[in-house]
């Protein structure tokens, strides 16, 4: 299962691209303030078309960083529920990097992204998984370096921005041997 939780105030419609992609066993809780409350139709009928679980939570204070704050206290009470789990925040926002650190350094998989497309699997023509998620998987046995991995290959525009945003996501020794594994993936 994965849990997508979306910082709607930041990324707005655009974040929730991919929302028809997900599977049954996915729960989207989209957080949204009275700066950032509306749908389009087209968002709508995509959101209906979903198969995953779609919930929606008002920060109703208007004090800065609120919904950041909510966000990252319901993250960390999916944590603790679903601890073996893969958990994304959907928001363009830096100041989550901390959060990802943090629950990194606990084994715990939590990667950033723009939209909910980028972290949906892939099909391929044939109806299988995509193959840059097999090959990462079988990379790394790590479900959460792996998931990391996987993200900055399909975030990165260049051999030299897939190194920067293994640097800033990992950052740990052996994010040299991690490039080396997966550059050719690119």
């Amino acid at each position: 299962m994965a849990f997508y939780l979306v910082d709607y105030e930041n990324v707005n419609i655009d974040g929730m691209l991919g929302v028809e992609q997900l599977a049954a066993t996915d729960e989207v809780i989209v957080f949204y303030s009275e700066h950032a409350d509306r749908l389009t139709f087209d968002l709508h009928q995509r959101i209906n078309a979903s198969d995953a679980q779609v919930s929606y939570v008002k920060v109703g204070s208007c004090k800065k960083n609120a919904l950041d704050f909510q966000l990252v206290t319901y993250l960390g009470y999916l944590i603790a529920q679903h601890p073996g789990d893969i958990f994304y925040i959907i928001s363009r926002d830096t100041g989550f990097q901390s959060v990802l650190k943090f629950w990194s350094e606990k084994q715990i998989c939590v990667v950033q992204t723009d939209d909910l497309q980028q972290t949906a699997v892939q099909s391929t023509p044939d109806g299988s998984e995509d193959t840059l998620e097999q090959q990462v998987k079988q990379l790394f046995s790590d479900a959460n370096t792996a998931a990391i991995v996987l993200d900055c290959l399909r975030n990165s525009s260049s051999r030299q921005d897939l190194h920067n945003r293994l640097a800033a996501q990992l950052r740990h020794d052996g994010v040299g041997s991690i490039y080396q594994k997966v550059k050719q993936l690119l």
